[in-house]
């Protein structure tokens, strides 16, 4: 063991006022921030089919089955769900959005009588 070491360990924790800060990954509210910042479709980027299915995933493990019709293609991939209440669509709806954005996707949604759209985009 090195003999100045009591010296440079006080002078590692008390010079810089405690010990160096830790940081941790983004909060959510880093996340959505960035988000929002961003929400304008990216035409050259496609969004992959293996994407989606970890959108679909997130959601089936969260309200168990449900029928989602998924869709890639040039544009914005679409999911489609039938829901039995505004309240499970807002509810899946935010659950498809967390998992899109910590993939680094957008998510925009829309409510035609019992069928929930969730538009997937860069």
């Amino acid at each position: 063991m090195a003999d100045n070491y009591l010296e440079s360990r006080y002078r590692e924790i008390f010079e810089n006022q405690g010990s160096p800060a830790r940081k941790g990954g983004a909060s959510l509210d880093m996340i959505m921030r960035k988000s929002a910042k961003q929400g304008v479709p990216a035409p050259s980027y496609k969004v992959h089919a293996l994407q989606i299915a970890a959108i679909v995933r997130a959601v089936k493990l969260a309200f168990g089955e449900l029928d989602a019709q998924t869709s890639c293609s040039d544009g914005p991939a679409t999911i489609s769900l039938e829901v039995p209440d505004d309240f499970t669509a807002g509810r899946i709806a935010q659950t498809a959005l967390l998992k899109a954005t910590e993939m680094g996707l957008h998510a925009s949604f829309t409510l035609e009588h019992s069928t929930l759209i969730i538009s997937i985009f860069k």
